[in-house]
């Protein structure tokens, strides 16, 4: 993959004109990673400010749960970075305070096969922290059930779910910190679209 050079130079030139940049993804992981993503497909650091990931929304979100147990849905081993460092414990959902959900377990599930697990979180009034709000993905000609399905499914059947990244409050709350603190001052608030 490589950068679409017109967007560099559009970015490049907001900045040399004094304007603030700040990148959202909803990558379920915090932006370290993201940066170097970036580096790898030629975005210069000169074409933004800063990053915010829906992982370091999450992270913020998961804060209060340091030294407590936590129940995890997604791959078991691509999402580490995601709780690294924040002291969490994870394990079976009998012992968990929250459900994380960075994405399904497996690329070919859909929401629906994790009934007798959501029964199971239901009954035990577990909140969920959505890590990534996206519902599908295209890969190729195929559709891949993501996160925010599970999510999605989670609320209809009566669960209470916190997404956060795009397009809800969270990640945009965080993204506007960090353009005030690129800018050095105060910005006005910018409207917050699809609110959750």
């Amino acid at each position: 993959m490589k950068a679409f050079p017109s967007a560099v130079d559009a970015l490049v030139n907001y900045r040399a004109q004094g304007g603030v940049v700040v990148l959202i993804t909803n990558a379920p992981l915090p932006s370290r990673p993201v940066v170097e993503m970036l580096d790898q497909f030629g975005v210069p650091r000169a074409a933004w400010d800063a990053i915010v990931s829906s992982g370091d929304a999450t992270r913020a979100l998961l804060a209060p749960y340091r030294d407590r147990v936590i129940h995890h849905v997604g791959p078991p081993t691509d999402d580490d970075e995601l709780y690294e460092g924040l002291g969490l414990i994870r394990g079976d959902v009998a012992d968990a305070e929250v459900v994380v959900v960075t994405d399904l377990d497996h690329d070919d599930e859909v929401p629906e096969v994790y009934a007798p697990r959501v029964s199971k979180w239901l009954e035990r009034d577990l909140p969920m922290i959505c890590a990534n709000p996206d519902k599908v993905v295209e890969h190729g000609d195929q559709l891949i059930y993501c996160g925010g399905a599970l999510a999605d499914y989670y609320a209809e059947r009566g669960g209470m779910v916190q997404m956060a990244g795009k397009p809800f409050a969270p990640i945009y709350d965080e993204a506007l910190r960090l353009a005030e603190v690129a800018a050095g001052r105060k910005l006005d608030e910018i409207p917050h679209y699809g609110r959750g």
